[in-house]
């Protein structure tokens, strides 16, 4: 979308983001600029009168004139500001729709998207490119159009009192705006480019930030740092050239505005000289004309930076264009797979759904065939596994074999490249995918913990968990002692997805999330890895308690886990 009519198209398509609080948003504004253009336009014609007045010698109704500009302007001041109230309010709902969206669409991209875009990336469309596009709600639109409307409402009287003089002035002021139109493709560019400059400025920030442990003991951190200041200098010198364009832009509006207001006087007296217009109006013409040129060189000096946040706009567009991860199965699935939204085949009563207790069917999870990778690398290639219901399997072998892939499909973060998968005689992919995970219970190897109370954590597995189910959960986990050895206990808030806990405190709350879950499934993904041996036995025998009457796959090197299921698969080769 490079041309004019591209640019139209996504301001216009931004616009409706608003929905049906569009018309109310530019009823709002149009008022609230006719308002403001109003009080120039009564002192205009105040002047006028006056002027005529001092010429005649006659001030016969001077009380009834200043008695009706005080009333106008009165007037136009409250229109001003209460319509000036409902569009700051809905254009900050714009902003908010903007934001909603864009998380919304985050939580619906599969996990390949992650895979190919760093965190920073996404980070800057979140932040940075939504908020710069969000600005044609809350400023960029409204400083567009209040000196276009300016220049039409000025332009009319202007006409009315001298018709000659008035067409000399558009004509003058035509001339700036063709000037700053020359500078749209420039800030559409640097548009761009900010965002991408702005997006390796996170990328490098984030990485130092994380990272910051490994700076400090090895001396290739400082490569980060490196990486971290030419990306950082990539951007200011971006930085420079988009204020170079607007300093620019400045220059030229105080040229054109010397060199107009010069005109203006040159031109006035030509035409009062000829007696084409009267000294009053030209003075009524000088009183619009200010501000009429004023508003020209905004006009000229907006639309570029206008074009700018549509630039962004574009970006948003294209991140909200990208696939999502798809309910009833992955893209690949969607030709050939029938997709159903009901559940009641995968085995679990929807009425105990809703009172908070599923069941699970007594089905077998089995993989048909299936091969997958991580783009050109192939993890899996034509796996059959069979892993029986209501019973618990340890996963073993050797790193990086595909262990953790095989829960990773199962829980449809991705899609088979190749072959099925099966829970009793349901291929997941007809399955819904919220429906599935809901019946899942998830402990991966790198635990995260989100900006909140340790209590909010843990029930983020269920958020109808009580208090006390939670705490039931942390005894479980044998979380519950360290947990309570805190200042805050439950209301402990943690930050920076738990720096404060050690690895083991860390994953015992993770541990905690997925039994409030009570989840009939549950997959745990080298879950004790972090614990030492005392606390590695009391959980392991909590697990024991857990996974009774539930299928279960834990992937595991620790004999002590491996020793506690009742089946043990030894990938790639046989189950035993």
């Amino acid at each position: 979308m490079k041309n004019g009519k591209g640019n139209i198209k996504v301001f216009f398509r931004f616009l409706k983001l608003l929905g049906q609080a569009l018309p109310i948003f530019l009823f709002a504004m149009i008022i609230h600029m006719v308002g403001d253009n109003f009080l120039y336009l009564t002192l205009a014609y105040f002047v006028d009168r006056l002027m005529d007045m001092a010429q005649a010698g006659n001030a016969a109704g001077l009380g009834g004139l200043i008695l009706g500009c005080v009333i106008a302007n009165l007037t136009a001041l409250a229109v001003f500001f209460v319509f000036g109230a409902f569009y700051d309010i809905y254009a900050k709902r714009g902003n908010a729709i903007v934001q909603r969206m864009m998380i919304d669409k985050l939580l619906k991209l599969p996990m390949s998207y992650f895979d190919k875009h760093h965190t920073g990336e996404i980070v800057t469309k979140l932040m940075s490119d939504a908020d710069t596009a969000s600005q044609i709600f809350t400023s960029r639109l409204r400083r567009v159009t209040t000196p276009l409307m300016s220049v039409i409402v000025y332009v009319i009287p202007m006409l009315l009192f001298c018709p000659q003089l008035a067409v000399c002035l558009v004509l003058l002021n035509l001339l700036s705006l063709f000037v700053h139109a020359k500078y749209i493709p420039a800030m559409k560019a640097i548009g761009r480019e900010t965002s991408q400059a702005k997006s390796r400025v996170i990328q490098s920030f984030m990485d130092v930030v994380n990272g910051r442990d490994t700076m400090r003991v090895y001396s290739g951190g400082r490569l980060l740092w490196e990486r971290h200041d030419v990306a950082n200098e990539q951007n200011a010198g971006i930085g420079r050239r988009y204020w170079g364009k607007v300093a620019a832009l400045g220059s030229w509006n105080t040229l054109f505005d010397m060199t107009f207001a010069v005109g203006f006087l040159v031109v006035s007296v030509f035409f009062i000289e000829r007696g084409w217009c009267s000294v009053g109006e030209v003075a009524a013409i000088y009183t619009l004309y200010g501000t009429f040129s004023y508003n020209f060189l905004e006009l000229g000096k907006y639309i570029p930076e206008l074009i700018n946040c549509i630039a962004r706009a574009e970006i948003v567009f294209e991140f909200m264009e990208e696939p999502e991860e798809d309910r009833g199965g992955g893209m690949e699935a969607a030709d050939h797979v029938e997709r159903t939204d009901s559940v009641e085949d995968f085995g679990y009563d929807k009425r105990a759904k809703a009172a908070g207790r599923t069941r699970c069917a007594t089905g077998n999870i089995v993989f048909r065939d299936v091969s997958f990778g991580y783009g050109d690398r192939r993890i899996l290639h034509h796996c059959n596994v069979e892993f029986q219901g209501n019973q618990s399997t340890a996963v073993t072998g050797q790193t990086g074999i595909g262990k953790s892939t095989l829960l990773k499909l199962l829980l449809k973060f991705y899609m088979p490249q190749e072959g099925r998968i099966f829970i009793g005689s349901r291929d997941i992919a007809q399955i819904d995918t919220a429906d599935l995970r809901s019946q899942m219970a998830y402990v991966p190897q790198d635990t995260w913990l989100f900006h909140g109370t340790i209590r909010e954590n843990i029930r983020y597995g269920n958020p109808e968990a009580s208090d006390a189910e939670i705490i039931e959960a942390a005894k479980v986990a044998n979380a519950h002692d360290f947990i309570c050895r805190l200042p805050e206990g439950y209301d402990t808030v943690l930050r920076d997805g738990g720096s404060s806990l050690s690895g083991g405190e860390r994953q015992r709350i993770a541990l905690a999330r997925a039994f409030v879950r009570k989840a009939p499934i549950l997959l745990l993904d080298e879950a004790t890895s972090a614990l030492d041996n005392q606390n590695e036995t009391e959980v392991q025998a909590a697990i024991a308690k857990l996974i009774v009457g539930k299928t279960a796959l834990v992937v595991a090197h620790r004999k002590l886990t491996i020793q506690s299921c009742v089946q043990r698969f030894q990938f790639p080769h046989m189950v035993e």
